[in-house]
């Protein structure tokens, strides 16, 4: 799988990648050359720069009227951090 989440980021989700365990996807951020799981710290650069987890960064890019695939694949890839922003649950603000 790998299914676009952000293009302006290059960010996506995968289960192409050797982080990837047990099926279950990594975000991919090809402008930084990393893999990233749900609970890292991203920065979003802006000014000033925003830290913030790589599940409420997926989350921030999922909405209701997003793809099936793409919800699916970020639900999957932020249940791998129950505790973490859940998209489409008013977690991720």
């Amino acid at each position: 799988m790998r299914i676009v989440l952000c293009e302006e980021d290059g960010a996506f989700l995968t289960t192409e990648r050797p982080a990837c365990r047990g099926g279950l996807p990594i975000l991919r951020l090809e402008e930084e050359d990393c893999d990233v799981w749900p609970t890292e710290e991203i920065a979003e650069v802006a000014d000033p720069v925003v830290w913030e987890t790589a599940a409420a960064y997926v989350c921030r890019h999922v909405s209701a009227d997003s793809p099936p695939e793409l919800i699916e694949a970020a639900c999957l890839y932020c249940s791998q951090w129950p505790e973490g922003p859940q998209p489409l649950s008013g977690q991720a603000l």
